[in-house]
């Protein structure tokens, strides 16, 4: 090789040690917000399920900043207990909306969130909104 050298062992061990300290990013998560019932709690509940460091700020302004810069979220988010958080926490559930929409217009087109809520008749997905769907869902379980 002209001008190249071999990638020498160690550096190999260095680069297979980096790869698996990486971890592997979760394609969906399930977040059940129906027993939420303050943005304090809400923001906790985030934190611990979108993987945010400690240092993180639990307020609006710092879920933007976790969100477009520090963690990257899985490709497709399922809010379980919507209708509860949004009746209890209205400002909170519209600004964790209003994030989330803003994030996919800006940095994540592919991103799939869901608001989901028991009910017993059936619902249609929001034509003004087509990539946010609300199910009616019988049985509620975290995966």
């Amino acid at each position: 090789m002209i001008g190249r050298t071999a990638p020498s062992s160690a550096s190999l061990g260095l680069l297979s040690v980096t790869l698996r300290m990486v971890p592997r990013m979760r394609t969906m998560v399930i977040i059940d917000v129906a027993s939420v019932a303050s943005e304090d709690e809400l923001h906790r509940l985030l934190q611990r399920e979108f993987d945010f460091p400690d240092f993180y700020g639990r307020n609006w302004a710092a879920l933007w900043d976790a969100i477009s810069g520090l963690v990257l979220i899985p490709e497709h988010v399922r809010f379980v207990g919507w209708n509860p958080l949004a009746e209890r926490v209205p400002d909170g559930a519209m600004m964790l909306a209003d994030c989330l929409d803003r994030y996919r217009e800006l940095y994540r087109p592919g991103l799939r969130v869901e608001y989901l809520y028991p009910c017993r008749v059936p619902v249609r997905t929001d034509r003004s909104r087509p990539h946010v769907t609300q199910v009616p869902v019988q049985h509620l379980s975290r995966s």
